[in-house]
């Protein structure tokens, strides 16, 4: 069995904690940087090979494994190889045995080499915070190039502070995204990064189901609430002091096709609303959104009471 584990990459070790003797296989004596032929060393030669850096954090995750007889894993830098290299090492290990005290006497397990991994995951940190940093410089040229393309045209102003809400609401939609690193994230965190900019945030009352969205689908759902919003600020029941917004997201997935998301936005509380005699670019920009961009389906309700918009969404990845 040690063979085949060993074979398969793996170091197998086992702590008696009573005399602070470690046993190790040549595997992972190899790992720490020792001779292949030693089968046992003390705690402290142990720690010895661990980076000093990481030694506080080894023995808070020992600690809390041993007072929790729960399974131990952390990794740590150890055993540098000829070229000065550090490797990463992963301790995986589970309490054995305990003492008549109840104390735990033996812990064991093995230990795995994860230096390829940590190296493939400190590229992708650094690709990710290039990415993010060149998404904020792209949003911030934009911004300027409109602001400057206006001046001197007092006419633009209300397009330019309908075009930069609208910038602003993506960037961050974009900005929860790169912190998620382009997984999916919670919906709920997506509305308030949506609404509370427009200050409107304490007024929607939400019922989420703690539903996650991938990234396409989170900024479909970001430009929606943002048209959404602004409508019910400017007309409807967020345009005086007393008027809400109940929001409701749910999702579904039907027997013939894929999972959706069903969004409902209900106002109420407002002034009377009736439909405008003409689809206006709000409306026509949740259609676009929902329809051609998502393939889903958006009607909207112009009802004395408030508006009623219900939307559903094809999801391209949910959690």
């Amino acid at each position: 069995m040690v063979r085949a584990v060993e074979a398969a990459g793996a170091g197998l070790w086992e702590w008696d904690l009573d005399s602070g003797v470690i046993k190790v296989s040549a595997r992972l004596a190899a790992m720490l940087g020792l001779s292949p032929d030693i089968s046992q060393i003390d705690a402290a030669r142990f720690f010895n090979c661990i980076h000093s850096d990481d030694i506080p954090l080894f023995k808070v995750a020992l600690g809390e494994a041993l007072r929790n007889e729960g399974p131990f894993v952390h990794e740590f830098r150890a055993a540098q190889d000829g070229d000065g290299t550090l490797r990463w090492l992963s301790y995986q290990g589970q309490v054995l045995e305990l003492g008549e005290d109840g104390i735990a006497t033996v812990l064991a397990g093995l230990c795995l080499d994860v230096t390829d991994r940590r190296l493939a995951q400190g590229a992708y940190d650094l690709l990710t915070r290039e990415l993010s940093h060149r998404m904020k410089n792209l949003f911030s040229v934009v911004s300027s190039l409109v602001n400057m393309t206006s001046e001197g045209r007092p006419e633009a102003l209300g397009f330019v502070s309908a075009f930069q809400a609208r910038l602003n609401t993506l960037a961050a939609a974009h900005e929860l995204l790169i912190r998620a690193e382009w997984q999916a994230i919670p919906l709920e965190s997506l509305v308030e990064k949506a609404l509370s900019p427009l200050g409107v945030w304490g007024r929607v009352d939400l019922s989420n189901n703690r539903i996650m969205l991938g990234t396409h689908d989170a900024q479909t759902v970001v430009l929606v609430l943002h048209e959404l919003a602004t409508n019910a600020i400017k007309y409807g029941a967020l345009s005086n002091g007393t008027g809400r917004v109940e929001l409701c997201f749910s999702a579904r997935t039907p027997s013939d096709e894929g999972p959706a998301l069903v969004m409902k936005w209900t106002e109420h509380g407002g002034p009377p609303v009736e439909a405008p005699g003409a689809r206006g670019f709000g409306v026509r920009l949740i259609e676009r959104l929902t329809k051609r961009q998502a393939s889903g389906e958006a009607v909207l309700d112009w009802k004395p009471e408030g508006l009623r918009c219900c939307i559903e969404l094809p999801l391209t990845s949910a959690a």
